[in-house]
């Protein structure tokens, strides 16, 4: 953007520093005692991470799609959580702009409407507060590549290399 357009480069970077974006992550049951999957969600603003969370998830998940949902769902509470906050404290300056969360797991089809799915008919509907997040426009999921999907680290054990890029991406530096 810079180079080929330098009239908008300041716009640009004035609104993407306030901007509040989202990822959301799960394993697929790694504990082989309980067969818990892990989440973990990370809140970046103005490219630097803000909020992020790594726990056991409180259910056993039947699949990674139903893991990914679990936790999709707590990244959302967090979110609808952090977008109050921030309004109340006057620092994000477009707050009406719904939440992104980036995914990387095919659970959006059912988040994004209350259709019936044989394989999801035993899901909670607790962890079904996504959809309606999603028709008051409090958050947009969007997909992602699983490469670029910064919360990797809260979830599972990496390379070394993929740690720091992540731990990069999310503008957390070694001390």
């Amino acid at each position: 953007m810079m180079c080929t357009r330098p009239d908008l480069c300041f716009a640009v970077g004035m609104v993407s520093s306030r901007r509040l974006v989202g990822y959301s992550d799960a394993d697929g049951s790694a504990d082989r005692d309980e067969r818990k999957s892990t989440s973990g969600y990370a809140f970046l603003l103005g490219g630097a991470a803000i909020t992020w969370c790594s726990k056991k998830q409180p259910c056993i998940s039947l699949s990674t799609m139903e893991a990914e949902y679990v936790a999709c769902t707590s990244a959302v509470q967090e979110a609808i959580w952090l977008r109050r906050f921030l309004k109340s404290l006057h620092i994000l300056a477009h707050i009406n702009d719904a939440v992104v969360i980036y995914c990387d797991n095919s659970h959006d089809s059912i988040c994004k409407g209350p259709k019936y799915h044989g394989r999801t008919k035993h899901i909670d509907t607790r962890y079904h507060f996504i959809r309606d997040s999603i028709a008051q426009g409090e958050v947009i999921l969007r997909h992602i590549p699983t490469n670029d999907m910064i919360p990797d680290p809260f979830t599972k054990p990496l390379r070394r290399d993929a740690f720091h890029r992540h731990m990069s991406s999310m503008g957390l530096r070694r001390i």
